[in-house]
């Protein structure tokens, strides 16, 4: 089985819109349409791999059988699990991820005042700064969270796996690196805060989402990665947009279409900053 979830989510983590999914991968429009709204469930293996292409990752990764740590949306937990001992245990997990959201500010500030230095965080990790593969199967673990984040139900079924990527990349920020590969860990810090932020969020825990979209906007600007950092802007906005706070959030939309401008012309991010800026300007009477 295909599946849709996974496809629209990794297309968006990638910038692209329907249309431009259909052009890098040679399908029709029609075809990633019913792929993604799943009325086609098979298609031929030139395809998948063709879509998979155009996605950068595996074909396996857009069928069902290779999400195994997403609950697929709408299926009903069956456990007799205490619900009182899986809120200690989110409480407990809250408080890591919030170390770790001071360990990597404090991680990417020392990097422009002391690049040499080094903090412990994990004395099973090697001081040696981090190698091609390494960066890369950071980044294909960041991938494969959003497309676990697309089917997960609850959302907070990836909150471990989120929880310890974050750690992952957190451990080689704070560790000397050259500066091409801290750029490529910023980015992908960037990426992974917005993931834990969007968990946070579907928990109603709207000022830890805060706190994660906010040190995303932080890492994506040390990367100096304008899309990633207006994308981080405009989850961060719709906490206030989700409490009926429109004109706070429109400060926040403005800067984060400024940086979408500056940003990949190809990539979707300026459409969805404006369209989320009108909506909020809308709501709050103000056309301009």
């Amino acid at each position: 089985m295909i599946n849709g979830d996974a496809i629209r989510a990794l297309r968006r983590v990638r910038g692209l819109t329907q249309q431009g999914l259909a052009d890098k991968s040679g399908c029709s429009l029609d075809t990633v349409r019913r792929l993604e709204q799943g009325t086609r469930d098979s298609a031929r293996m030139a395809t998948l791999d063709a879509i998979a292409g155009a996605l950068e990752v595996g074909s396996a990764t857009i069928l069902n059988e290779d999400i195994p740590i997403g609950v697929p949306a709408g299926a009903v937990c069956t456990c007799t699990c205490d619900r009182d001992q899986t809120e200690v245990e989110i409480h407990v997990n809250r408080r890591e991820l919030l170390r770790l959201i001071g360990t990597s500010a404090a991680a990417m500030t020392a990097a422009d005042e002391a690049p040499s230095l080094t903090v412990e965080l994990d004395h099973r990790t090697a001081e040696s700064p981090l190698d091609r593969d390494r960066a890369a199967a950071l980044e294909r673990a960041n991938v494969k969270l959003w497309a676990d984040f697309a089917v997960a139900s609850p959302k907070s079924t990836i909150y471990a796996q989120v929880r310890s990527q974050i750690r992952r990349l957190t451990d080689a920020a704070v560790r000397p690196q050259h500066l091409d590969m801290r750029t490529s860990i910023c980015t992908m810090l960037a990426d992974a805060y917005q993931i834990a932020g969007e968990v946070m969020f579907d928990l109603n825990r709207h000022g830890d989402a805060e706190h994660c979209y906010a040190i995303a906007a932080s890492a994506a600007q040390q990367a100096n990665a304008a899309d990633l950092w207006a994308c981080a802007m405009i989850r961060h906005s719709y906490v206030s947009v989700y409490g009926g706070q429109h004109a706070d959030a429109v400060p926040m939309l403005r800067l984060a279409l400024r940086l979408a401008r500056n940003g990949n012309s190809a990539l979707s991010t300026r459409h969805w900053a404006a369209d989320v800026l009108a909506q909020a300007l809308a709501a709050t009477g103000d056309a301009k």
